[in-house]
């Protein structure tokens, strides 16, 4: 229904901000990573998930489609929530997820409020066939890690985003990428 929004920040919370998209405001539930690398007053494009309850309508964003996917991978598991989601989403990046659930490394689920040993096992085997040819590979692993290592730094992800599309192509190590990326974003 609502592929994506694009306005300013107006307000941020715990979990959740409110985007101005000119006449409306919608209040968004967003998982931490979000939190942190967005500001207010920033212009940002946020990918969203309405869901729908018998009491209520809630939205809730991210940052890449790639987290907006698999947030509706968890939901689409029974006993697993939109707020169990994106508590899960708030741990690491989708690719470190798929991983994990790939290794069958239940403790990294069970980190998150609400996901027991049983509910991380269950999360487990409903996905684990959904990632079996999963290999993240040296690209995909250190573009993660590229974003959340600049994150970490104090970046913004519209700007990382921006860099990281314009980087060459070809083999390079992490430290290589984040030092090309970080004269850039200077």
């Amino acid at each position: 229904m609502l592929a994506y929004l694009v306005g300013k920040i107006v307000s941020k919370g715990e979990r959740q901000i409110v985007l101005s998209t000119g006449p409306l405001a919608f209040e968004i539930a967003v998982n931490d990573f979000l939190i942190n690398a967005i500001n207010l007053d920033q212009e940002v494009k946020i990918y969203t998930h309405l869901h729908s309850r018998e009491d209520a309508l809630e939205l809730y964003g991210f940052l890449t489609q790639d987290e907006k996917e698999f947030f509706r991978l968890l939901i689409s598991i029974s006993g697993i929530g939109p707020r169990s989601a994106i508590g899960i989403l708030s741990i690491t990046t989708p690719d470190k997820l798929r991983q994990a659930i790939s290794q069958e490394k239940a403790e990294m689920l069970t980190v998150v409020s609400g996901i027991g040993k049983k509910t991380a096992e269950r999360i487990i085997i409903e996905l684990k066939g959904k990632f079996k040819n999963f290999n993240p590979g040296v690209e995909g692993s250190v573009d993660s890690e590229l974003f959340e290592a600049l994150i970490g730094l104090g970046y913004k992800a519209n700007d990382i985003r921006q860099v990281v599309q314009n980087l060459p192509a070809g083999e390079m190590t992490l430290s290589e990428k984040v030092k090309l990326a970080l004269r850039n974003l200077s």
